[in-house]
């Protein structure tokens, strides 16, 4: 298991709450199935490049990143 540390720039795209509070992330085989899982999306999913997306959602009060790599 490794740790990320996330910093956010003035005007980032990632909504204020990320910078906030911690989250949990998961490499995921379906992110559409998580995201539409979760009780909100607050980012995403976006593509950041062949084959590879990204989703921040909330699930029972935690933030949780999904990362697809296909």
């Amino acid at each position: 298991m490794g740790r990320q540390y996330l910093k956010f720039e003035e005007g980032t795209r990632f909504p204020e709450i990320l910078s906030k509070q911690p989250h949990v992330a998961y490499k995921v085989d379906d992110l559409d199935r998580y995201a539409d899982d979760a009780d909100r999306v607050i980012f995403g999913p976006e593509a950041l490049g062949e084959g590879v997306r990204l989703a921040f959602v909330v699930k029972d009060d935690a933030i949780i990143e999904l990362y697809e790599e296909k």
